[in-house]
């Protein structure tokens, strides 16, 4: 038994209406910035705002799990140390930190 196209209708229609309203107040800069984003993509200014908030939402909830190095991972590797090659033998390096802080006793 299919539903035929007038009960399709009214079911969009039902849960389109059950959709939450939210009201934000923007000010100037966010009201310029939101009108620009419009007309740049083309969309409405609820499709930005509700594609805003879940690129943001995404961002936040991806940053609290992830580790230091994966949050900085896409600035690893991009400087130029000028030929200091900073990056070279960092373990041995930290381990003979460690090495001369232990020897040096209590701070």
């Amino acid at each position: 038994m299919g539903i035929d196209a007038e009960r399709q209708l009214y079911y969009n229609m039902y849960y389109m209406k059950r959709r939450s309203v939210m009201t934000v107040r923007l000010g100037p800069e966010e009201e310029r910035l939101l009108q620009r984003a419009m007309l740049r993509l083309e969309k409405s200014r609820s499709e930005v705002v509700r594609e805003a908030i879940a690129h943001y939402a995404e961002q936040c909830l991806r940053r609290d799990g992830m580790p230091a190095a994966d949050r900085l991972g896409q600035w690893l590797g991009v400087l130029d140390s000028h030929g200091m090659d900073l990056s070279e033998r960092t373990g041995s390096k930290f381990k003979k930190l460690l090495k001369e802080r232990h020897e040096s006793g209590p701070r």
